[in-house]
């Protein structure tokens, strides 16, 4: 069907209001004669300015290039052209000439019905549910071309230090937004607390139309939690380092505490073989002491039978059981003293064994610590290598 009969134009304007409210975003019925607009008929929802009866037919607007067509008219108007600033916003019109019953065109009718971005709609409808969601941990914003033309709520006050992320801010060529645009693809930047006082991440996705880029979607993240976690990761990081290099100082000194208590070790064995050869010669001694005794007196028994003569080798024979006695007495307190020392030899021993035991446990101890900090170490890396893609 290329044109309609002017009965059914009639017949359509009585169910005009019906129609136009199929359309899910509305639409707006418009009948005209050669002339100017005769009828129109708007949903509550959507409104084609400049369309209102009595307004006269513009030279190459709808109505003259359905006229010109001549049959069944479809296009796709970009909504700036009706003042509707919407990113991405098209009228779909669908039109017809309207023929008298001899074939003669006598005006037209249309269906103008507005066509919205899907991202650009889904923005409208959901962002006052991603903010109560997410709080302000996540926040979008809308732009054209040029600039900024909508946000979600908590944009403006989680970010209101930041002019260039607020409603009407202009885009640079070298910000998210601008290079989305003019590269055509998903663009993820990071920035730093040091610019806005903040640290966050924007990723902007262009909004394409017909191959063109005519605006972007951008997505701003907070990114303080993370750059704070990584923070404390450091701090951890740094004092593992600390306790590793105390640790390793811990075993040093244990190192050289087992060398020394094996140097201990060795001068107290030395010891005991001294003392037990100390305890050999004041055997040899003793023996000597008694064999002498038995001399002395066998002199003193032989000095008597001499009689007058070997009086004098009777005192000599005195003397010598007296040294006898004394070599004797002294070889007792030699023998008591060596047995203490040899008492407090097992003890120094025993106590130098329960170091050595104690500086070995603590080595191995040491080693277990060291086997933890790598682990730990290795951790706070993992965990720094995760906040990092956060």
């Amino acid at each position: 069907m290329d044109n309609l009969l002017l009965s059914d134009a009639e017949s359509l304007q009585k169910v005009a209001l019906a129609l136009i409210e199929l359309f899910e975003d509305g639409a707006c019925m418009v009948v005209t004669d050669l002339n100017q607009v005769t009828f129109k008929q708007k949903s509550t929802k959507f409104d084609v300015p400049g369309t209102d009866v009595g307004v006269p037919n513009q030279k190459g607007g709808v109505a003259d290039q359905i006229l010109k067509a001549g049959k069944l008219f479809h296009a796709d108007v970009d909504g700036a052209r009706y003042g509707i600033a919407e990113v991405g916003f098209k009228v779909g019109v669908v039109g017809y000439p309207v023929v008298n019953e001899e074939g003669e065109a006598v005006g037209t009718w249309l269906m103008a019905y507005p066509q919205r971005h899907p991202m650009v709609k889904s923005f409208t409808m959901l962002g006052e549910m991603i903010d109560e969601i997410m709080k302000g941990r996540m926040n979008f914003y809308l732009t054209d071309k040029n600039k900024i033309i909508d946000t979600t709520k908590y944009l403006t006050t989680t970010y209101s230090n930041i002019a260039s992320v607020q409603p009407g801010a202009e885009l640079t060529s070298d910000g998210a937004a601008g290079v989305a645009i003019s590269k055509k693809m998903t663009v993820d930047v990071k920035i730093p607390r040091s610019v806005f006082g903040v640290a966050c991440e924007i990723a902007a996705y262009p909004l394409i139309v017909n191959e063109d880029a005519i605006g972007t979607l951008c997505l701003v993240i907070d990114r303080e939690l993370n750059d704070k976690v990584k923070e404390q990761i450091n701090m951890l990081k740094d004092s593992i380092q600390q306790i590793a290099a105390a640790v390793e100082e811990v075993a040093a000194s244990v190192t050289e505490v087992s060398s020394q208590q094996n140097q201990l070790s060795m001068q107290v064995e030395k010891i005991a073989v001294a003392s037990g050869e100390i305890e050999s010669v004041s055997g040899f001694i003793k023996e000597v002491a008694d064999e002498t005794k038995m001399l002395g007196l066998n002199a003193s028994i032989e000095a008597a039978r001499a009689g007058e003569a070997g009086r004098g080798f009777s005192v000599v024979a005195e003397e010598i059981r007296k040294l006898s006695e004394q070599s004797k007495h002294t070889v007792a307190e030699i023998v008591n003293f060596i047995g203490e020392i040899r008492g407090q030899i097992e003890m120094a021993s025993e106590v130098a064994s329960k170091t050595q035991a104690t500086a070995e446990q603590q080595a191995a101890a040491t080693q277990e610590i060291n086997a933890s900090i790598e682990d730990i170490s290795a951790l706070s890396e993992a965990l720094a290598q995760a906040a990092e893609n956060l």
